[in-house]
């Protein structure tokens, strides 16, 4: 009777925990444009395909960037009202959005969804060299 109990128990906590873990991204820095430094900010879900992949490109292409760029990473099912305001403010729906913010604090670009090597390195370069 224990065993069964302790199965009940667990199944029950478990999926409590997996929540609890996959909605507090340890990654998050939610930092306002910082003066004079470019920023990306990444809009992104643990459990989203698209952001997934993205993730991989960003692992090759972000070390490039950064000493150039400050890249933000918000997890959408973060609960914090911080994170609820950054979403209000950029006005995000989908997952992944991307803002790039040059270093004057002006969004230069949006885009929503999944971006190619190339592509995330051309708006990494608009801010970058022109931020």
């Amino acid at each position: 009777m224990k065993k069964n109990s302790i199965i009940i128990l667990l199944i029950l906590i478990i999926p409590m925990i997996a929540y609890f873990v996959m909605s507090h991204n340890t990654k998050l820095s939610v930092v306002e444009a910082q003066l004079n430094q470019p920023q990306m900010i990444k809009f992104a879900s643990k459990m989203c395909y698209d952001c997934q992949r993205l993730e991989k490109v960003m692992e090759k292409v972000y070390p490039e960037y950064v000493n150039k760029v400050t890249l933000t990473e918000i997890s959408v099912q973060n609960n914090a009202s911080s994170v609820q305001d950054m979403i209000k403010k950029y006005k995000v729906k989908l997952v992944p959005t991307s803002i790039f913010i040059d270093k004057n604090g002006d969004v230069k670009a949006r885009v929503e969804g999944y971006m190619d090597e190339n592509t995330l390195r051309s708006y990494l370069n608009e801010i970058a060299d022109n931020g």
